[in-house]
C-alpha cells in the first residue's frame, strides 16, 4: 500500500464488511454482503458506498460478494440509486454469488448505472479479472 492509501484508510470510517486486499500487487476493495438479511444489506450498502465515496479516489477495483442474498424491491432500488451515484469511482467491478434472480438484478443495475459489473463463479476468478489488463 502506498502512502496515499495508508493515509486514507487510517482517517476514514471503514465499515466492518468493507476491506482492502492486495492481490498480485494491486489493491482490491471488497464489499461483503454475503448471507445478510435484506435490512442489514441495505444498511451495509449505505455505509459501504458512503465510505467508498469518502476515499477521494477513482479507478477503484471492487469485488462485491452477494452470496446468499435475497434481491428485494427495496434493496434493488437502493442499489440502483447508489450505483448511479458512485459509478465514476470504479475502474472494474466483479461480483460473486450471483445466482437466480440476482442475475436479473445485476443486469438491471448495469443497465441503469453503466457500471459494467461482471459476475464470476468465485472470488479467485473475480480477482484475476480485476487485476488483468482487459
Amino acid at each position: 500500500m502506498n502512502d496515499f492509501e495508508n493515509t486514507q484508510v487510517q482517517h476514514i470510517y471503514m465499515p466492518s464488511r468493507m476491506t482492502w486486499e492486495t492481490y498480485k500487487d494491486k489493491r482490491i476493495l471488497i464489499h461483503n454482503y454475503a448471507d445478510l438479511p435484506t435490512d442489514k444489506a441495505i444498511e451495509m450498502l449505505i455505509e459501504n458506498s458512503t465510505a467508498t465515496a469518502s476515499l477521494g479516489r477513482d479507478n477503484l477495483l471492487l469485488l462485491v460478494d452477494v452470496t446468499g442474498m435475497f434481491a428485494s424491491k427495496k434493496l434493488v432500488s437502493m442499489w440502483k440509486e447508489r450505483a448511479k451515484k458512485n459509478a465514476h469511482l470504479y475502474k472494474k467491478i466483479a461480483v460473486v454469488g450471483v445466482t437466480g434472480l440476482l442475475n436479473t438484478f445485476l443486469r438491471t443495475i448495469n443497465k441503469v448505472s453503466g457500471l459494467g459489473a461482471r459476475p464470476f463463479e468465485d472470488a479467485q476468478q473475480a480477482k484475476d479479472w480485476l487485476v488483468s489488463d482487459d
